[in-house]
């Protein structure tokens, strides 16, 4: 097994631009990579499996690649791996902040914040489910469709859904696999730094500025430049989307 390992998916029957993106870089450094395949019979089958580590529901797909992946590097033997898990929240990279730039309305922000589209979501779910469905809200019981500012979405991003949603999903799916999962990016000294900056320096004049300012000096442009794309869970994302949701 190399030094460095990448470990990443491959979409039956598609090319997402992260598998391009990941294929091209390591032929560049001369890592070694573990593709773990992704299709819709792989991601049925996983379910039945993850479903019981989570402990409650959760809409994003990429909880089912994230265990697959750690399945993986269990199979190899490899107990820590490291992810990126954090920089969206602190160098602001997720397409629903342009609402707080000028990009879009401020409305948009809550619609943003789900991963199914609404057509997904009716083929889905119950019709119990459907009818108990509530609007998401904060610790404190505000109502995200009510935010005004962009302090307010952030402390929501940064406080509730990053520790309960995204690093929750993180850690249930690679613990399922014995496999101990280290996000680099929430290393305090990071976050310190991120947050010593107004927000304006991170989304200006490109999303997650800073960030690719410090990932510019050990990686190539076609990294550093890339377009944020979202994770292809149906055929249509495999697609360059002029707004991908982060």
């Amino acid at each position: 097994m190399a030094y460095r390992t990448v470990f990443s998916l491959a979409f039956d029957g598609m090319e997402s631009q992260d598998q391009s993106c990941v294929a091209r870089l390591a032929k560049d450094r001369g890592w070694a990579v573990e593709w773990v395949e992704m299709s819709d019979g792989v991601a049925r089958q996983s379910l039945e499996s993850i479903v019981r580590f989570l402990d409650e529901p959760l809409e994003n797909p990429i909880h089912v690649g994230t265990y697959l992946l750690a399945r993986r590097a269990k199979d190899l033997d490899i107990r820590t791996v490291l992810t990126g898990d954090g920089a969206d929240e602190f160098f602001l990279g997720y397409e629903r902040h342009g609402c707080w730039f000028g990009e879009r309305p401020i409305g948009e922000y809550r619609s943003w914040l789900e991963t199914l589209r609404q057509d997904m979501v009716d083929e889905l779910y119950t019709s119990d489910a459907l009818r108990n469905r509530r609007e998401p809200v904060t610790a404190y019981g505000d109502s995200c469709a009510a935010f005004q500012s962009l302090a307010q979405a952030l402390a929501f991003e940064r406080r509730e859904r990053l520790p309960e949603y995204h690093c929750m999903r993180l850690d249930r799916a690679t613990m399922a696999c014995s496999v101990e999962a280290r996000p680099p990016l929430l290393d305090h000294r990071i976050v310190e730094a991120a947050l010593s900056y107004p927000a304006r320096a991170h989304r200006l004049p490109t999303p997650k500025h800073l960030l690719k300012a410090i990932g510019a000096y050990p990686l190539p442009d076609y990294v550093v430049e890339r377009r944020k794309a979202h994770f292809p869970s149906w055929p249509d994302e495999c697609k360059c989307s002029p707004n991908p949701v982060g």
